[in-house]
């Protein structure tokens, strides 16, 4: 799991910048719709919802863009923890954001058919 989102990271890493320019356009729709006083608030919904597209996005290109190697048998043992310990941590972030990815795909879908 982890060497697929190093892959994706390395291939979206030059585009992160047009990611957070996106990331600061939402931000801005969120303040003009917070802004206008009107009854419908679908603006609002879809700035946030890209503005959390954006983040997970650009926070998975930064977090998984370096991850550790993997422990080479002929190491020593503190070697072989730490780098399994790195490791463990990386997959947990990787199934966090995963989970946090179904659940802003769930709410996109709840607001796609609302």
């Amino acid at each position: 799991m982890l060497e697929r989102l190093h892959g994706l990271a390395v291939r979206l890493h030059p585009f992160r910048q047009a990611v957070a320019a996106a990331g600061l356009l939402c931000v801005a729709l969120i303040v003009v719709a917070l802004l206008r006083s009107s009854d419908s608030d679908i603006l609002l919904r879809m700035a946030i919802l890209g503005t959390l597209w954006c983040g997970l996005v650009y926070a998975s290109t930064e977090l998984f863009h370096h991850v550790p190697r993997r422990a080479r048998p002929g190491e020593g043992v503190g070697v072989r923890l730490a780098l399994g310990l790195k490791r463990l941590f990386s997959n947990v972030l990787a199934a966090l954001i995963l989970l946090f990815a179904l659940v802003l795909f769930w709410m996109s879908m709840r607001l796609a058919f609302v």
